[in-house]
């Protein structure tokens, strides 16, 4: 068998540069593209291009052979993901906060790689391959500086937006000094002789690599998603109980007061950081599994589509006017292809296609909205949601005629057919408004 992890690659990055310096390195052609940073190869301006539009933008020679789609922690910026035909790859990194719509987003990919090991039952009714794919350490630190920081933590503490890691750090600071602040962690933590770590939602986070690599004594919560798989607690680093400063300063004294234990753990944490989790181990388990990447088939393609693009669209608009336009569109035109090619009227579907409606007559589209819905009725004319739909849609147009016919063939009792139909199509757009709220938190 030949080894497929030895062909060189054009390998296409979306989103992130990670890796992309390791790949080159192993011989492999790569080029990253995304929105708005100088790191990228290529910076596409705006959101809302289409597939077709930012492949032209790539150099003509280049023609991927894989893509990596790595999770920004946004939903889609461009549409036509369903259309690529390379094989395609997403990295579901944040996946303890998006799971919800990762799930379906996934199905539009060939093979999905979920950073949170405990998440990956979320996936379980995806037709594709889904695996672990842990978090490494995205830099090389120079450890042979003096360890002059008795203890550190280097991260965000916005109380906006992390104010569980605030009260954790600061309830800490007053049980056993610690350096904590925003700051550069490949500077602070190689001069640390303990780096403390807090997790969200009890992930297995980078900065978990990032201290062992230092070669600084890892503190770090007694998590799952993996951590125990990974390191075992006392030999690599050391765990408190989740949330729990006490525990957490209990062991930090400890540590700072047997060197000879601590410098030791923090040791074997290092060598093996360094052996299994480094940038260079997590690209040759990358190319492994770009290399087997194959394009297949995806029975639910437009579904997957309209609803990712959907999120895309309901998470603009809070910016107003049109910026959700393109995605709202292309939404409307997959849920037209998923009727037409049948794939079935399921939940999911028929409530994409509801908030479509609902998106589209929020901004005037009228025209499109009721075309829409023509088409997906004249597939399912049983399906009693859209019945209703099309019911309410007669009487909003006048059509009081049209509208009692319809609800004969609904329900031997047509007028509390057409007494209800606004109530209960008001309640369905409710229970989406929460739904958009979910999402965009």
């Amino acid at each position: 068998m030949p080894d497929l992890a030895s062909k060189r690659l054009s390998i296409l990055q979306i989103n992130h540069t990670w890796l992309r310096d390791e790949l080159r390195a192993l011989g492999h052609r790569v080029l990253a593209v995304g929105l708005g940073n100088n790191e990228y190869d290529h910076c596409i301006g705006a959101i809302g291009l289409s597939w077709e539009e930012i492949s032209a933008r790539l150099p003509g020679d280049f023609d991927p052979d894989c893509i990596i789609y790595y999770d920004n922690s946004g939903t889609p910026w461009f549409t036509g993901i369903e259309r690529i035909k390379a094989p395609i790859a997403f990295y579901s990194v944040d996946t303890h906060h998006h799971h919800a719509w990762h799930a379906f987003f996934s199905t539009l990919f060939d093979c999905t790689l979920v950073a949170q090991k405990d998440y990956l039952p979320f996936f379980a009714g995806s037709p594709r391959e889904v695996r672990w794919f842990p978090l490494w350490s995205t830099r090389d630190l120079d450890t042979s500086v003096e360890r002059t920081i008795d203890v550190c933590f280097r991260g965000n503490l916005d109380p906006e937006f992390h104010p569980e890691r605030l009260k954790f750090f600061t309830e800490l600071s007053q049980l056993i000094p610690i350096d904590y602040a925003r700051g550069d962690y490949g500077i602070d933590y190689p001069r640390s002789k303990i780096v403390v770590n807090q997790t969200v939602l009890g992930d297995l986070n980078f900065r978990v690599f990032e201290a062992l690599t230092s070669g600084a004594l890892l503190v770090t919560p007694a998590t799952s998603n993996g951590l125990s798989d990974l390191f075992q607690d006392g030999v690599h680093l050391v765990t408190y109980e989740r949330d729990n400063p006490k525990d957490a300063a209990l062991k930090i004294a400890y540590y700072l007061d047997h060197p000879a234990e601590r410098e030791a753990i923090a040791a074997r944490g290092h060598g093996e950081a360094l052996r299994h989790h480094s940038n260079r181990a997590r690209a040759q388990q990358l190319v492994e599994i770009l290399s087997a990447l194959e394009s297949r088939q995806n029975p639910m393609v437009h579904l997957s589509a309209a609803r990712s693009y959907l999120t895309t669209a309901a998470m603009l608009r809070r910016f107003g006017g049109e910026v959700g336009l393109p995605f709202l569109l292309e939404a409307m035109n997959n849920l037209r292809a998923s009727a037409i090619a049948h794939e079935g009227c399921d939940g999911d579907f028929v409530a994409a296609v509801v908030l479509c409606r609902f998106c589209l007559e929020e901004i005037g589209l009228l025209d499109q909205s009721d075309e829409l819905l023509a088409v997906v009725r004249s597939h399912y004319p049983d399906d009693l949601i859209l019945s209703l739909t099309f019911t309410e849609r007669l009487l909003a147009q006048g059509d009081i005629a049209g509208a009692h016919e319809l609800a004969t063939q609904i329900s031997q009792s047509p007028q509390e057919i057409l007494d209800s139909a606004s109530r209960l199509l008001h309640d369905v757009k409710e229970r989406i408004k929460v739904e958009l709220g979910r999402w965009e938190a």
